[in-house]
């Protein structure tokens, strides 16, 4: 008997540490999206990998974290991608071909743009909620 009512006065502690944790967790993914959509990726980023450490009880905040990283990596290649895109229309106004290097880059943001949209969906699928 002791023991069961040990195991359940503790049980309410950790919820209650749990729910501490999802609430600063609510915080910090709203500071994180403010950056992401003042274009400060950075910030943003780092407000995420703060966020294990910060709140390691915040299983839903965690999982939500990521989808928010997914979607930060894609705002940011996408603004990487329309600066190679300008490069690779003026060399092509300029010269009339490509620069190898300029197109090389272009190319691996095509890709890198592809692949955090896979993932993006990969995450959200495999998301779990955690209440």
């Amino acid at each position: 008997m002791v023991v069961l009512s040990a195991c359940q006065s503790s049980t309410p502690q950790q919820s209650e540490a749990r729910q501490k944790d999802e609430a600063k967790a609510v915080t910090i993914l709203a500071k994180a999206r403010t950056a992401l959509y003042q274009k400060r990726y950075n910030d943003a980023k780092k407000y995420l990998r703060s966020l294990r450490s910060t709140c390691p009880l915040a299983l839903n905040g965690r999982e939500n974290g990521i989808l928010l990283m997914d979607s930060i990596e894609i705002a940011s290649t996408a603004d990487r991608l329309r600066v190679a895109d300008s490069l690779v229309q003026d060399d092509m106004q300029r010269r009339g071909s490509v620069n190898a290097q300029t197109q090389a880059h272009f190319d691996e943001l095509c890709q890198q743009a592809k692949f955090y949209h896979r993932k993006l969906q990969h995450d959200k699928d495999q998301r779990k909620n955690h209440d």
